[in-house]
């Protein structure tokens, strides 16, 4: 998304070695990012078209760093103030070694060498103090990189050479000396050498005077001569520039010093030239950018798209920069004012690297909204603290992982943006990225993708829409998709207003919903993997959910995507979405304004709460309703298809104008004012260190069904469930922490009950115990120690409920179970187990209640993909709910003995099932035995048992 090449005054590789670099690891495209005036763009006054050593500022010279190579025995590199050949001060610089070592200074870049940056010369006075035997006195420039400068550790990066040889690493250095030539040998990976003697005028130098110790000397060199006589294998493209600058001293076996003055490397007419200089340079890269497109490393297509960031200071970035004339270039002195002309040329503008040098400051990102941006970087702590506080005043801005690289160097801790786009071509991977379909993440991330949306379905919310609920929700849910890229031990991180994290959790590959709490107006949510250092490798966009007055409870709607007439129009000035949105109770009908480019085709979608539509207009015009999800799919003006199994809406809209409406009418919606009954029989369990159960008894509502619960955790809402549920799984809690909760119910209607009281459970501190105050064992023994008898059952450590250890029961033929005789027998009893089927090609059984003399009274089964409950005293067998194979499922079964008035109550999962839970004939001889398993031959299964339990009250 933000990338830098050697047209950049301050970056170093060519367009070949740019390319290949990202190519090689993985990247589909990258955005060409160079600076606002190319290679005369300023950093502290100083171009690639204009480096001197001149006066210091603070403590030494501007822009040149201090460093040595090999071995020295003693080593200088000082700002003195005599002797001086201009101003006031000067460099010295001086080696001692009896084998080999330098002491330099180097600055990164020098001038261009296409034909348009003219002239390059260097200048430099030189006061030599001392020049043993072997020595030297230099000054040097390289194409490609010098691997003496560790700076990037990759150094050299390389060249392409005029040929067209895309050569990494490949150096070439050009050395203007006095004394011995520094060898070659003392740099490694073997660069191609070309040193020149300034006493003898080689390499376009010339000289003042003749060598002398203690006397100042001032040398010019023409580097075009130099570079005249360099191998043809040598040459660089022309794009390319100098860099790594080096002033130095070198001693084998003595002494170097010298100090060192008035040193300036310059093309006097391309500095002259200014921004003309760049809008050139802009138009000629372009020229050549068809050339470096292509396929990745991994077989997929790469593509180089130019760009620009604009500005000398407070930098922003615009993607569409394909100029193709001198005269379309705008130099911009602060590149947010180029914003705005961005967005009004049809694409999105983006505010590059807040809070750090060349950007705004953090306060201005924030009070600006981002200065009014599409997007904006968030890829380092300070700018995602930025991003959360403009998302906190309900202020989409879209978050970029730009890496502002400048020295196509990419590595496994490299930022990277990964985009969600029907193709490649810029149209489409700016439209997504504008509606903000996608999410950021290291490399490690590719072909495994995080899907953020609603519904949990394989493509990404657009995340520039906000989702618009009922002002009675409570809370909000979102799901994530995580398909792998993460590393061992890291987390899950929800985040919402503020940067406050909502929750934290081992990351797991799968799916994982995610509730929060709906306050004010918006409320947005978006996630985060950390490492366990805290290292954020991925991130998501967030999703708003806003709140409409008066909309029924459970219905929710927002834009799905908005196709433009030309395809591009995709920025806040134009492509809005749902900017009015009112809910008339009266007549049941809702009423939105989308605000988009004339000629746009929006498309919507609304969850109905099971209300139906009855009409869908455009402006006024009725819509005609089509039969089929695939003719909605196909249809490219104004339709609408109304999913009743889902109670899903679907409607596109052809907007003739930039502001259009959109009206669906509903059939007559209930005026029920009556809320709900209380929840009642709350209770709490905890079941590990980190989840607690809440289970409660059914709500009634007069006027119809409950639509659902609320569940509260220590006052806040934390999930919500449909109105068939009795049950809720809190989950990623602390351990050893203590919490509160409390129900309520609602329904269709919007109408909630008071809550329940509130009950308490605290979260175990590690493995909990097995449950069951008469039995109760989770193999954790790594035996059958604590059963009556077994038979044909192993002790399992790969597929665990919990703990370490399971029992698994794998036959063809023969049985498989383990009994428990009970210290007492018992009229009343729950029995639980979890189970896990691997494989069942016939009916399996699982779980007994039998008499203290071992007569069957009832069991459960899988037979083999069904829940059935068998009474064993009447014969009468009963099919449940299907049983999901390769997942851990509980059953809980609780007999009342009592004759003709015996009960039987059933739970999976710990949501009853009705349809097991009746009145029966159990006979009257109480439980006084329970199993887990099969005891009869002949069936064909694999399956597992875990944390079994009994007990004279319900389990979980």
């Amino acid at each position: 998304m933000h990338v830098h090449s050697v047209i950049s005054a301050d970056a170093f590789p060519d367009l070949g070695i740019l390319t290949q670099a990202a190519k090689n690891a993985g990247y589909n495209a990258i955005f060409l990012t160079d600076h606002n005036l190319g290679s005369n763009f300023p950093i502290s006054g100083l171009t690639a078209n204009y480096m001197l050593l001149d006066e210091p500022t603070g403590t030494f010279f501007r822009r040149w760093t201090p460093a040595t190579y090999g071995s020295l025995s003693s080593s200088t590199d000082a700002v003195v103030t005599s002797p001086v050949f201009s101003g006031t001060h000067s460099l010295l610089l001086s080696s001692t070694s009896s084998s080999g070592g330098q002491t330099f200074v180097w600055t990164k870049r020098g001038p261009n060498f296409r034909s348009e940056t003219g002239p390059i010369n260097l200048q430099f006075s030189i006061y030599p103090v001392q020049l043993d035997a072997a020595s030297s006195l230099f000054v040097s420039a390289t194409i490609g990189g010098d691997p003496t400068v560790k700076d990037p550790s990759s150094n050299p990066l390389g060249y392409t050479t005029s040929s067209g040889v895309i050569s990494p690493h490949k150096s070439t250095i050009l050395t203007w000396y006095y004394g011995s030539a520094p060898p070659s040998t003392w740099a490694p990976s073997g660069p191609a050498y070309y040193p020149y003697s300034l006493s003898s005028g080689a390499g376009g130098s010339s000289c003042n005077k003749a060598f002398a110790l203690n006397t100042w000397i001032t040398c010019t060199i023409d580097v075009r001569a130099a570079l005249g006589t360099l191998a043809s294998g040598d040459v660089s493209l022309d794009h390319d520039g100098l860099s790594d600058l080096k002033i130095g001293t070198a001693a084998i076996s003595g002494t170097a010093k010298a100090n060192f003055d008035a040193y300036t490397i310059q093309a006097p007419s391309a500095k002259a030239a200014g921004a003309s200089l760049a809008a050139d340079e802009f138009v000629y890269r372009n020229t050549l950018l068809p050339a470096y497109q292509g396929t990745n490393s991994l077989g997929g297509p790469f593509s180089v798209f130019p760009s620009l960031e604009m500005g000398i200071n407070e930098h922003a970035q615009r993607f569409n920069f394909g100029i193709t004339q001198p005269s379309e270039f705008v130099s911009y002195s602060n590149g947010i004012d180029g914003i705005l002309p961005t967005q009004q040329s049809g694409y999105p503008a983006q505010l590059n690297h807040p809070g750090v040098p060349g950007g705004v400051t953090d306060s201005e990102a924030i009070n600006t909204n981002a200065n009014d941006a599409d997007l904006m970087e968030v890829r380092m702590p300070n700018m995602i603290n930025d991003w959360d506080s403009i998302l906190s005043k309900g202020v989409q801005v879209i978050g970029t992982w730009g890496s502002d690289n400048h020295i196509a160097s990419w590595s496994a801790g490299s930022e990277a943006t990964y985009i969600y786009a029907p193709s490649d071509d810029f149209n489409s991977l700016t439209r997504s990225m504008y509606e903000g379909r996608l999410f950021l993440g290291f490399p490690q991330f590719a072909g495994k993708p995080l899907i953020f949306n609603l519904d949990g379905s394989a493509n990404p919310y657009p995340a520039r829409y906000p989702v618009f609920v009922s002002a009675s929700a409570l809370q909000a849910t979102a799901e994530l998709q995580i398909n792998g890229g993460f590393s061992t031990g890291s987390n899950l991180v929800w985040i919402t207003k503020n940067g406050t994290i909502v929750a934290t959790g081992a990351a797991t590959a799968g799916s994982e919903t995610r509730s929060v709490s709906l306050s004010g107006t918006t409320t947005y949510l978006r996630a985060e993997i950390r490492r366990s250092d805290g290292t954020r490798i991925a991130m998501t966009q967030p999703v708003f959910f806003t709140k409409v007055n008066g909309l029924p409870a459970g219905m929710s709607f927002h834009v799905d995507g908005v196709t433009t007439p030309d395809a591009a129009g995709y920025t806040i000035l134009s492509t809005k979405g749902i900017t009015a949105s009112s809910w008339d109770s009266t007549n049941s009908r809702l009423s939105l304004t989308l605000t988009d480019p004339a000629g746009s085709l929006a498309e919507l979608e609304a969850a109905t709460a099971g209300h139906a539509p009855s009409s869908v207009s455009v402006d006024g015009i009725l819509v005609a309703a089509v039969a089929s999800r695939a003719d909605f799919d196909a249809a490219s003006s104004s339709s609408w298809y109304y999913d009743s199994g889902a109670s899903e809406l679907h409607v596109k809209a052809g907007q003739q104008t930039s502001s259009t409406s959109v009206t669906v009418s509903f059939e007559a919606i209930s005026t029920d004012t009556t809320p709900p009954t209380v929840p009642a029989g709350v209770a709490a369990t905890a079941v590990s260190s980190s989840q607690i159960n809440v289970a409660w008894s059914a709500s009634t509502d007069p006027d119809g069904p409950v639509a659902g619960y609320t569940i509260y955790r220590n006052g806040t809402a934390v999930g919500t469930v449909g109105g068939a549920a009795t049950s809720f799984s809190d989950t990623a809690l602390a351990a050893s922490t203590t919490y509160s909760y409390a129900v309520d119910g609602f329904d269709a209607a919007g109408n909630r009950s008071a809550q329940s009281i509130s009950v308490s459970a605290t979260t175990y501190s590690g493995t909990p115990p097995p449950p069951g105050g008469v039995f109760g064992d989770g193999f954790e023994s790594g035996s059958f120690g604590a059963w009556s008898s077994e038979t044909g059952l192993a002790i399992e450590t790969s597929i665990v409920q919990s703990g370490t250890y399971a029992a698994e029961g794998n036959t063809s033929n023969g049985s498989t179970y383990a009994r428990k005789t009970l210290i007492s027998t018992y009229s009343s009893l729950y029995e639980r187990t979890y189970f896990y089927v691997k494989s069942a090609s016939t009916a399996v059984n699982l779980l007994y209640a039998r008499t203290a003399t071992g007569s069957s009274i009832a069991h459960l089964s899988v037979s083999p993909s069904n829940l059935v409950l068998r009474n064993d005293v009447t014969g009468i067998s009963v099919t449940g709910p299907a049983i999901t194979a390769n997942t851990w499922h509980s059953i809980e079964l609780q007999l009342n003995i009592n004759g003709t008035s015996s009960t039987t109550q059933v739970w999976m999962d710990g949501n009853p099932v009705s349809v097991l839970s009746t009145t029966t004939n159990l006979g009257m001889t109480p439980i006084g035995m329970i199993q887990i398993g099969d005891n009869l031959t002949g069936h064909i299964y694999d399956l597992c048992f875990d944390d079994v339990a009994a007990d004279t009250s319900f389990i979980s």
